[in-house]
């Protein structure tokens, strides 16, 4: 059992340690205290703190030189005094709310001891333990100026525009989607469960703004389409309520986060696209009509750049005429179809970059192949996607050229003609009864010495007779006697002849008949027209060529062809032949091939050829008889 004594030791060492706890207490309470105090008078913020009726108990230097505060007034009087008198009546409200442990957040305009207002917000809670409230009021001047700079903004864009916070609530209603709506932003603002779709739709239901927040609303197929990306959502609808009989509507959907990357609401532009869609409607209607005339157009048409001259498009009847399919045009430039001939392409382009628009520009160009044919072109110069293009419109008269040609000949040929009708016959009489003396007075003993001039009269009147014969064969009126002949055994009849001739000259001939069907001809002057090619075809070869005389069936005609070995016809003159008077021998009378074209004309035959430096092939080409087998 302890003394009391050591009891009374044991008491006063628990007493000592006791105190210096206490001690350590006072002092930690005292720091703490005072950091505490330190924070509260170093804080940026107005701190204040008050009881349960309003007297302040405690405020910082920053409330009390802010509001000239002297110690004595309550906060209901210095509300009444410094904030806005909009803001009195709604802040001393939301004060009186404030229950033990609960909190609110005040906004209002707060004049200064300058006289000048500035927006404030005020985070008021109040104790659990006694009747303190905290207010900690903090200068927002900045962000609300930020948030009236947004507003107006939002308020000045030329699209409908508004803005829902996270609770959905509208928050800013622009004054272009009151005029599409006809709803006025007093009336929209802070309206939530989707009565922002009431202008549009006439019923509350969740729109295109809805889904920066919504997954499978289901609202999705009512929108004609939509495109999503990572920051929005962009869709197109049709919204009976907009306009007089509705309207096609463009709307584009973005999140608005805060600086913490939080969301915050949402914000949706609108554009009316009723006169777009109209517009592009009509676009397409005038893409089809403009698409049919084009490749439904017997005229040759075609689209191609300006600078390189690459084929856009063309339609089938360009593709028909020059031999490509359009696949194979498309994407290809004219020089690499080598379509243009060298020259004509360089005036065409300086002309339409010149104008603007040409017309009736009269053109040559090349098929696949390589036929040089004839056209007239219109052209306009185009801006297809910003690239210069131009449209080009052919005639292809190479026909209507070869007719025109045709009729002219023709027309010097029935000249000719009738000039040889009229005069042959009263030439002829004349010159037979000179011929007739000069043979007899040829043969007179006293005559001898000049027998050779007598020979040359005789020769000279002989080609004089021959030269008018060949004026009467090109007559278009001659009677000609069509009866059903083998062509072969015209050749062959006269084959002696011409091939005498090519002894003469050193060549040969070379026949190559395959008994083709009978035509309806006249031999004698299908002979004659043999004699002129052939004859033709040997003055035109050197020594040592060979000329081929050949028959052939084709599809609908009977050919004869006749080939030389000769130069080649000169390209200068590859547009007149068979003209009358046109020669290159010195001596020629120039109506050889002329007679071969009247005799052809009589019996319903053509004539064409081919030339170039290998030789000359001319081709007369007879249509069947009824005869025919």
């Amino acid at each position: 059992m302890l003394s009391y004594d050591d009891a009374a030791g044991g008491y006063r060492k628990r007493i000592a340690e006791l105190e210096t706890l206490l001690d350590i207490e006072r002092r930690l309470r005292y720091q703490a205290e005072k950091q505490l105090g330190d924070l509260f008078d170093l804080s940026s913020d107005w701190l204040v703190v008050t009881d349960s009726k309003g007297q302040v108990k405690r405020a910082n230097a920053n409330f009390i030189s802010a509001i000239n505060y002297s110690g004595n007034e309550t906060i209901v009087t210095l509300i009444r005094r410094h904030l806005h008198r909009d803001d009195i009546r709604i802040t001393l409200q939301s004060l009186r709310k404030v229950a033990k442990g609960s909190h609110q957040n005040l906004v209002f305009r707060c004049r200064d001891a300058s006289g000048s207002y500035s927006w404030w917000s005020c985070n008021v809670a109040a104790s659990e333990h006694d009747d303190t409230v905290v207010g900690v009021v903090r200068n927002i001047s900045d962000l609300k100026e930020s948030e009236r700079r947004q507003a107006d903004i939002i308020n000045f864009l030329p699209d409908a525009t508004f803005v829902i916070n996270q609770n959905g609530k509208v928050i800013a209603w622009n004054k272009a989607i009151e005029e599409m709506t006809g709803v006025k932003a007093d009336d929209m603002l802070g309206r939530g469960d989707y009565e922002y779709s009431l202008p549009f739709y006439g019923e509350k239901r969740p729109i295109l703004i809805d889904l920066i927040n919504l997954i499978d609303t289901g609202i999705e197929d009512s929108y004609l389409s939509m495109e999503r990306d990572i920051t929005r959502i962009s869709a197109e609808s049709f919204c009976p309520l907009v306009g007089e009989r509705g309207s096609f509507l463009y709307g584009t959907a973005s999140p608005l986060l805060n600086s913490s990357g939080k969301l915050v609401g949402a914000i949706e532009s609108i554009r009316d696209i009723s006169f777009r869609r109209k517009t592009e409607a009509a676009l397409r209607q005038s893409e089809e009509k403009f698409s049919k005339a084009f490749h439904g157009s017997p005229i040759m048409m075609c689209l191609a750049t300006l600078e390189q001259g690459t084929f856009i498009d063309a339609n089938e009847a360009f593709c028909r005429t020059i031999g490509y399919t359009r696949q194979e045009m498309i994407g290809r430039t004219s020089c690499e179809l080598n379509f243009y001939v060298e020259g004509e392409s360089r005036l065409f382009f300086n002309l339409l970059i010149e104008k603007g628009r040409i017309e009736h520009f009269p053109l040559s160009f090349r098929n696949k192949s390589g036929e040089i044919r004839d056209g007239l072109l219109w052209s306009q110069l185009l801006d297809i996607d910003g690239l210069p293009s131009h449209i080009a419109c052919i005639i292809d008269i190479t026909e209507q050229n070869r007719l025109k040609k045709e009729m002219a000949r023709l027309d010097r040929l029935k000249l000719v003609g009738e000039m040889a009708a009229s005069i042959g016959h009263e030439i002829r009489n004349p010159m037979t009864t000179i011929r007739g003396f000069l043979q007899l007075l040829i043969n007179k003993e006293a005559y001898q010495d000049d027998r050779d001039y007598f020979e040359l009269m005789i020769e000279e009147l002989d080609r004089a007779n021959e030269i008018i014969s060949e004026y009467l064969g090109m007559a278009q009126d001659k009677l000609v006697d069509l009866q059903p002949r083998y062509l072969d055994q015209a050749v062959k009849s006269i084959y002696p002849m011409i091939q005498a001739d090519a002894n003469i000259r050193e060549m040969k001939i070379c026949l190559e008949l395959t008994k083709p069907p009978i035509p309806l001809i006249d031999e004698k002057e299908i002979r004659q027209m043999i004699i002129n090619l052939a004859r033709n075809g040997l003055e035109a070869m050197s020594p040592g060529g060979t000329l081929t005389i050949g028959t052939r069936t084709e599809p609908e005609e009977i050919v004869l062809y006749i080939k030389d070995e000769g130069p080649g016809i000169d390209p200068m003159i590859v547009d007149q032949i068979g003209t009358p008077f046109l020669t290159t021998k010195e001596k020629g009378t120039g109506l050889g091939l002329a007679v071969c074209y009247s005799i052809a004309a009589r019996h319903n035959a053509s004539i064409d050829f081919k030339t170039g430096p290998s030789g000359t092939s001319f081709f007369v080409r007879f249509p069947y008889s009824p005869m025919s087998p």
